[in-house]
């Protein structure tokens, strides 16, 4: 074998290592985008639910406290005790009073985590309480 032949081997070995470790890189990548996609989507659809259930809960305390619409705005919650907060915090629910009569729009928003849009609700609170709006 002359020496020419021995250097083409070699290019052709490292070559085909290359190849493999190419391959398996791009493959490793993937796994990892779907990885972090699949707990992304999983802390969304959590800290969704702790916000819709935040709204719930003020609303709820809204309507048994019986007194109306706040005449200023101010913070409901956090409900620890009822496993109403986010993956990363807090929830928290700004009682603001809109329009004429008692009716309130209620904002709530995970604390510590500007990512997160607010959920938003417009409530009449009387004569009986019914959602005039929610995005």
């Amino acid at each position: 074998m002359s020496p020419r032949w021995g250097g083409a081997v070699l290019v052709t070995v490292l070559g085909g290592v290359l190849l493999v470790a190419a391959i398996l890189f791009a493959a490793l990548f993937g796994v990892t985008l779907e990885t972090l996609a699949a707990r992304s989507a999983a802390r969304a659809a959590l800290e969704s639910a702790a916000l819709q259930g935040a709204l719930s809960q003020a609303a709820t305390e809204l309507v048994l406290a019986g007194a109306g619409a706040p005449d200023s705005p101010r913070v409901l919650g956090p409900w620890p005790h009822l496993r109403v907060d986010g993956a990363t915090g807090a929830v928290t629910v700004v009682v603001t009073p809109v329009g004429p009569g008692d009716v309130v729009e209620l904002e709530a928003r995970l604390a510590g985590s500007a990512r997160v849009a607010p959920a938003r609700l417009v409530l009449a609170l009387t004569p009986e309480p019914r959602p005039l709006w929610r995005p």
